[in-house]
């Protein structure tokens, strides 16, 4: 374990939601959440939201995945089935994970002049498995690396959620982005305890979303240089930087009520316009 001072909780919402729309109807959002009671109660919200049932949040984020895991979410990657390792890039169920940051130099890295992140089975400096809740060991590890980017698959996500373990414990701001054509949002976390843990879901408003970006970097507070650098990325411009001293955990990466019709669904929606368009056929004759 890392020998860190730890730090107190940021409140719940002191950065918890950050929104920037491109002036569009449409607009994408990241929401970061605490493993707190208050917590918990907006994971709740941001399900609800999705189109999810509501369920009880009366317990730790933890806990609350593990009944989420079978009411209205659907898990799309746990890395249970992935080989344990250090990867360049991973092609997992939702996307591809690809190392687009600087090698790792902390005490999780894997070392060296390429940027390695790790498929784990088993808890180090604070990150652990969460998914699937007691059962499963593994997680991925960004060991250090300062920038990761998801690139989804070819399935139509409208929303995306997953969980991010020990992320900010040395004075960095971890940031989640995501983009949903022109437009883009982050959402941040700074200033954690050692092993926190927090829930993150993205949310396109109806629009498939683009890549998603976790990035760890030093020296920003919230405020001036902390949107210089988001801006800085929703224009393609990736910050670099040479703090690549801390990092996260990724875990339970799913869906809620994807926009892409089930097979079945979709022939019974073509036989139901059959007659339709039988209608029109003798109608125009």
């Amino acid at each position: 374990m890392k020998n860190l001072v730890k730090k107190s909780m940021v409140p719940a919402f002191a950065s918890a939601l950050l929104i920037l729309a491109a002036g569009q109807a449409q607009a994408v959002s990241v929401s970061v959440m605490p493993d707190t009671h208050a917590g918990v109660i907006a994971v709740n919200d941001w399900f609800v939201d999705q189109g999810a049932t509501s369920m009880s949040t009366d317990a730790s984020l933890l806990d609350y995945m593990g009944l989420r895991a079978g009411g209205g979410a659907e898990l799309h990657e746990n890395f249970e089935s992935m080989a344990t390792g250090w990867y360049e890039s991973l092609n997992t169920g939702v996307g591809t994970i690809v190392a687009t940051g600087l090698p790792g130099t902390g005490a999780t890295a894997e070392g060296g002049d390429v940027a390695l992140f790790e498929i784990r089975d088993y808890d180090e400096n604070g990150r652990f498995n969460v998914y699937p809740w007691g059962i499963g060991t593994q997680y991925l590890d960004s060991a250090d690396v300062s920038e990761l980017t998801l690139t989804l698959d070819d399935r139509n996500y409208e929303n995306l959620f997953f969980t991010l373990t020990d992320p900010s414990d040395q004075g960095a701001v971890t940031t989640a982005s995501a983009y949903v054509g022109g437009s883009g949002a982050t959402g941040t976390i700074d200033n954690q305890s050692d092993g926190s843990l927090w829930f993150v879901g993205v949310a396109g408003d109806g629009e498939t979303l683009d890549p998603i970006t976790l990035a760890t970097t030093y020296g920003l507070s919230v405020g001036d240089s902390l949107v210089e650098y988001n801006t800085d990325i929703f224009n393609g411009n990736f910050f670099s930087n040479d703090h690549t001293g801390d990092g996260f955990g990724v875990d339970s990466i799913g869906t809620v009520n994807s926009s892409v019709p089930e097979p079945a669904t979709a022939l019974l929606l073509g036989a139901g316009l059959l007659p339709l368009m039988g209608f029109l056929r003798r109608k125009k004759e």
